[in-house]
């Protein structure tokens, strides 16, 4: 552009220089002289004009091959990065692949284990189950045995990762006596018969006849005034008996509410600890295994059980 500028300058300079040749004719040789001058200043001048036009050029050129070189250079880096980073993401891929392969092949191979599970009777087999790795087996039905209950198995078979032998649990013989009585052992044939739902009306005996319903519940009323008058013994016994009465059936309803929320408590009776309710075989089952009752069996009919009629169960 300068370049273009300097001819341009120039050439403006000569038109004004020829039009003035006429009148330079007539002039002295000095007037000849300052002409030539000035031309070669103008000469000179296009040519200082040219000189720094090529340096320029020359300078932009050499900047915009540096800038090619280094364009170039970082599209290489680029491209080097862009490979290395594809490279990464497939060979995370391919690890990745290989790991869901692995654990899909694993888990086909464990579909295809299968593992016995035995459930036995003493040593009858009651039933032999092929179980899939990690599935549940199904039990038989509960079998029966003469003069004693079924309890449970002795261990789970869910989930089953191996070969399991599961037994069947049964009332121990000191358990078994809290049914001696003979309404225990009308309980016992009726409870055999009938299915786990059925609901039984029973006495349940218990062994914690030392809990002194009295003393707590001279607690809540207080003592008998000093020489009462018979109205006032009469007023204050009957306090008592009632409080005595409902801290009876507080404890015996939190007693048997241990096994079921299905339990309804018919009659809390005397002593302490006797308890009339509505329970079903399986909750049955689970008083009898503990230590603090005694005795079960069916009520008789329009019986008033007494702490003398009623010992460890027996009447």
């Amino acid at each position: 552009m300068k370049r273009i500028i300097s001819i341009i300058t120039a050439f403006l300079m000569l038109l004004s220089i020829t039009s003035c040749t006429g009148s330079m004719q007539n002039d002295d040789g000095n007037s000849m002289l300052e002409f030539d001058a000035s031309v070669e200043e103008a000469s000179e001048e296009v040519s200082e004009d040219e000189d720094e036009f090529e340096s320029s050029e020359t300078e932009e050129s050499e900047d915009f091959a540096s800038s090619e070189i280094n364009s170039d250079e970082e599209r290489t880096n680029a491209e080097s990065e862009l490979t290395s980073s594809n490279e990464d993401v497939v060979m995370r891929r391919t690890s990745r692949n290989k790991g869901r392969d692995l654990s899909r092949n694993s888990k086909i191979e464990k579909e295809k284990v299968f593992h016995t599970v035995t459930f036995k009777n003493g040593n009858t087999v009651l039933k032999t189950q092929k179980v899939q790795h990690r599935k549940s087996a199904v039990a038989p039905k509960e079998p029966k045995k003469e003069g004693t209950f079924f309890t449970n198995w002795d261990k789970k078979f869910d989930n089953v990762k191996k070969d399991i032998t599961v037994k069947a649990e049964w009332l121990s013989k000191e358990q078994m006596k809290k049914f001696n009585s003979y309404e225990g052992q009308l309980l016992i044939k009726e409870m055999n018969k009938a299915k786990n739902n059925k609901l039984f009306r029973i006495l349940i005996f218990r062994s914690n006849f030392n809990i002194n319903f009295e003393k707590i519940a001279r607690q809540k009323i207080g003592d008998l005034p000093d020489n009462p008058t018979i109205e006032e013994m009469d007023i204050y016994y009957s306090e008592e008996y009632d409080v005595m009465e409902t801290l009876k059936y507080e404890e015996a309803f939190a007693f048997i509410s241990k096994y079921t929320n299905k339990t309804r408590i018919v009659h809390n009776t005397k002593p302490p600890g006797t308890i009339e309710a509505k329970i079903t075989k399986s909750e049955i089952i689970a008083l009898a295994q503990n230590k603090d009752v005694t005795g079960i069996a069916f009520p008789k009919k329009d019986y008033i059980p007494d702490h003398e009629q009623f010992i460890d169960g027996e009447p």
